[in-house]
């Protein structure tokens, strides 16, 4: 189990790692996984599109008809029946699309709705009981209404926001027992937040090739950081000019953080390589520094005996 803060005390929480992204286990707020499609342990909290964790996502929190005009709300819910139906005047774009005002502002961040419908098209069944077998067991925790802050589909529809926007309103993953799909809605909704890590390219050091002989050698190299994705591929790649990549030759050697070595095959005797270990994630590819050795020649060879 791991731990953030949240509401000002700790928060536990498992990763789930899905279609190359690593989920919470649960939504925001919620105090267990899902035992069942409609467990109110699961549900979590409602927010309105674009709002921190500033109390207002509480479902009993009380409300306010005075829009906010700063990203950071005070902690009360804001029914509206203007349009563009937000929360917030003037609207603002780049709120949680932009990575502003995450719920946990530290390394986490909300999904797209393109990743809400990878993960939607990847249900057995596409409705609410498609969308608890996933393993991200999905809850039909309802909705908050901004026209007078009332309860709505709890235990009956599930609603996930997304970070997109689409005009003034924003995108949300909405599942019940006939359908799912990815509609568009006024951002003072109150809905259910499910986080993902926010990975970054990972960080690799080269160091100086060893045991070299006349067509193999070994090249060593660090992940210092994996990026928040203990599943970063590592190796080594190699070309006979310099700025070798993964496009030319290369190997791995297992994942993750730490030091490994890589066996380098196939080489040509006597002959100047360049050589950089390198990390990928789901974040992108690292390269560390450049070093360069040279494989023995014949008359190297012959010299040992």
């Amino acid at each position: 189990m791991a731990t953030v803060t949240y509401r000002g005390a700790s928060w536990t929480y498992e990763e789930v790692t899905r279609g190359g992204l690593i989920w919470m286990d649960r939504n925001l707020g919620a105090t267990q996984v899902a035992d069942e499609s409609a467990d109110p342990d699961a549900y979590g909290h409602l927010f309105q599109w674009g709002r921190g964790d500033d109390g207002g996502q509480l479902r009993d929190s009380t409300t306010t008809t005075t829009l906010y005009t700063t990203d950071a709300a005070g902690n009360l819910f804001v029914i509206t029946s203007v349009a563009p139906n937000d929360w917030r005047n003037p609207q603002k774009d780049g709120l949680w699309n932009d990575g502003l005002n995450i719920p946990i502002p530290t390394g986490w961040r909300l999904p797209t709705s393109a990743e809400l419908g990878t993960e939607r098209l990847s249900w057995a069944t596409n409705n609410a009981a498609g969308a608890y077998e996933s393993t991200l067991k999905w809850t039909v925790s309802g909705s908050r209404y901004y026209g007078d802050a009332s309860l709505g589909g709890v235990g009956t529809v599930g609603y996930i926001w997304s970070s997109s926007i689409s005009g003034t309103s924003a995108s949300y993953l909405a599942f019940s027992s006939g359908s799912a799909s990815l509609p568009t809605i006024g951002r003072a909704y109150g809905f259910s937040v499910r986080l993902i890590k926010l990975l970054v390219a990972p960080t690799v050091t080269t160091q100086a090739v060893s045991s070299i002989a006349q067509t193999t050698a070994t090249g060593n190299g660090t992940i210092t950081a994996d990026g928040g994705d203990a599943g970063a591929t590592r190796g080594i790649c190699w070309k006979t000019s310099t700025g070798p990549t993964v496009a030319d030759g290369h190997a791995t050697n297992g994942t993750g953080a730490g030091a490994y070595t890589v066996a380098m095959t196939g080489l040509t005797a006597g002959t100047k390589y360049y050589v950089k270990a390198y990390s990928i994630n789901s974040a992108g590819t690292s390269y560390g520094a450049e070093v360069e050795f040279t494989t023995l020649s014949a008359s190297d060879f012959f010299q040992f005996f």
